[in-house]
């Protein structure tokens, strides 16, 4: 499973990369188990897409909604 949430604690495990909004200074971690590492670059694209889509709504919610595009 994979989860796109606000930050808020260091340092971060293995498995969890931050991510910084690109349209603001908001900071995110995306959590990704074990078996999805290989995925991480497909992850880091969907991650900064989704955070400027949840940019327009100020990031209200802790947790970001990620979008898989198939291929």
């Amino acid at each position: 499973m994979v989860t796109l949430t606000r930050a808020n604690a260091q340092p971060l495990p293995p498995n969890q990369i931050a991510l910084k909004c690109p349209l603001c200074s908001e900071q995110f971690h995306l959590h990704y188990t074990e078996d999805e590492w290989h995925r991480v670059n497909l992850m880091l694209k969907s991650a900064n897409k989704a955070l400027r889509e949840d940019h327009k709504s100020r990031h209200k919610s802790n947790h970001v909604n990620l979008a898989w595009t198939s291929g």
